[in-house]
């Protein structure tokens, strides 16, 4: 089992890259074209009412790799009501709901603010991985999505929101099996980075934090 966690970042890496290409989703848009109308949409009005939010979660579309964002559903809402974190919602298979709740807007209003984009990255790795759709314990989707988290770049960020929050016998095991993917995720992480300089050609993308 300790072989499998530490080898499927780089697993997963290769499967983005030969497989997700060739399979990208119809309604996939350019990124501008993308970003445009999720920040149309009436549900997420609270984001430009907030421009620390809206820097953060432009920034967060800007190095997202466009291959994972190929499997996002194609009405993804980001819904902000009362409760703690983030969790998803499916409301059908076009459309997809992430409930995010006050502590994970306080995050965003912090210092580290990364933190708070990590945990957004847990939920739509449930999206991305098809959790709701597949036949998998609550236990086995958290360990995937933080998985797919580190390979996404935001590792060592969601390690300090799992310490935070997280019952303590679920983070011993959640930040050991983060702790042995981090060294392998060189290659996903230069993706990632090549993602963010090829989709900022036209303009610079720094974090906001």
């Amino acid at each position: 089992m300790g072989t499998f966690w530490r080898k499927f970042p780089q697993a997963y890496f290769a499967w983005i890259h030969r497989y997700l290409p060739r399979r990208r989703h119809p309604h996939t848009l350019p990124l501008a074209k993308f970003k445009a109308q999720f920040f149309a949409r009436p549900e997420h009005q609270w984001i430009k009412d907030d421009p620390h939010v809206f820097r953060l979660i432009d920034y967060w579309w800007d190095v997202f790799p466009t291959a994972l964002r190929a499997q996002l559903p194609p009405n993804l809402i980001l819904a902000l009501v009362s409760g703690q974190l983030a969790c998803t919602v499916a409301a059908s298979q076009a459309t997809q709901v992430v409930l995010l709740f006050p502590d994970l807007l306080k995050i965003w209003h912090t210092a580290a603010p990364e933190r708070g984009l990590a945990g957004l990255g847990h939920e739509l790795a449930h999206l991305i991985l098809k959790h709701s759709e597949r036949k998998i314990s609550p236990w086995a989707a958290q360990l995937e999505a933080d998985q797919l988290v580190v390979v996404m770049g935001w590792g060592a960020a969601l390690q300090e929101v799992i310490a935070d929050y997280a019952p303590p016998w679920q983070a011993q095991i959640r930040l050991a099996k983060i702790a042995a993917a981090l060294p392998n995720t060189m290659a996903a992480q230069n993706f990632h980075q090549r993602e963010a300089q090829g989709q900022a050609a036209a303009r610079a993308v720094t974090p906001p934090f």
